[in-house]
């Protein structure tokens, strides 16, 4: 996942525009618990790997697990 944009805040009266993005891997396991009419009704996931790096302004955030 990869997003981007801008956040608008007031500072001083006067509207300040602050870059954000950020950027977020996952890989899972997935198994289906139960199955009605050929649709998943409840799943259970495992998580390998998550990360992610959010940047606001010039202050970057990184979370690993």
């Amino acid at each position: 996942m990869r997003l981007k944009g801008t956040v608008t805040v007031q500072q001083n009266g006067q509207p300040v525009v602050i870059p954000r993005s950020a950027d977020a891997t996952h890989s899972f396991l997935e198994r289906m618990i139960d199955i009605k009419d050929g649709h998943a009704e409840r799943t259970a996931r495992f998580y390998n790997r998550a990360e992610a790096t959010l940047v606001d302004g010039a202050e970057k955030v990184q979370y690993r697990s």
